[in-house]
């Protein structure tokens, strides 16, 4: 990937927003009325395309050169490169991070959340990752959790204090998922 020219133009984007989805009737329900106009879209994009160009992609080399390090001692760290922490410091500052789908009462539509990903995963998709895995941990909160678990983590989560993970294991391969191997046995019946 280049690190020096980051390649992006938002027309498309654009079109297929105000255009050919027909936001407007979305925008019209509850849940973004109050909130958010067709014109708020400019400003996101905008911003973020900006922060892509010229913060997340110029970082994007250190993703491979020098690359995060283990580092070991009693945490087991992993160290992520410096350039890293102020990718991750310019997105939240920005609201383009975790706390991007939720804005105090209203709710950012996800036609609008989803290329602000996209372009940000083209500048640096080792990156984006530490701001969507989170971002999934929110809403898995907002679904699931107690009030007082909501309460505990989500703060914490939005701010970039603290970050969702994503930790899979497979019998028999670890969190190697190539190396899971399954097989179907004739006459067994489902689990009730």
């Amino acid at each position: 990937m280049a690190h020096s020219n980051w390649l992006y133009q938002t027309r498309d984007i654009m079109f297929q927003i105000k255009e050919w989805l027909g936001v407007e009737k979305l925008l019209s329900l509850d849940a973004y009325k109050e909130y958010y106009g067709m014109d708020d879209i400019d400003s996101f994009l905008d911003v973020n395309f900006k922060v892509c160009r010229d913060v997340m992609c110029p970082a994007n080399k250190d993703a491979d050169e020098p690359g995060a390090k283990f580092v070991g001692g009693n945490e087991h760290a992993v160290v992520t490169p410096d350039s890293f922490k102020n990718v991750y410091k310019t997105v939240m500052d920005a609201e383009l991070g975790p706390q991007f789908g939720y804005r105090g009462e209203g709710k950012i539509p996800l036609c609008w959340y989803a290329p602000i990903l996209e372009m940000q995963s083209a500048a640096s998709p080792s990156i984006v990752m530490f701001w969507c895995l989170t971002q999934g941990a929110i809403t898995v909160l907002h679904e699931f959790a107690t009030q007082k678990q909501q309460d505990l983590f989500i703060p914490k989560l939005r701010t970039g204090e603290w970050g969702g993970t994503m930790g899979l294991t497979e019998p028999g391969a670890g969190s190697e998922v190539g190396a899971v191997q399954s097989n179907k046995l004739s006459g067994l019946k489902p689990r009730k």
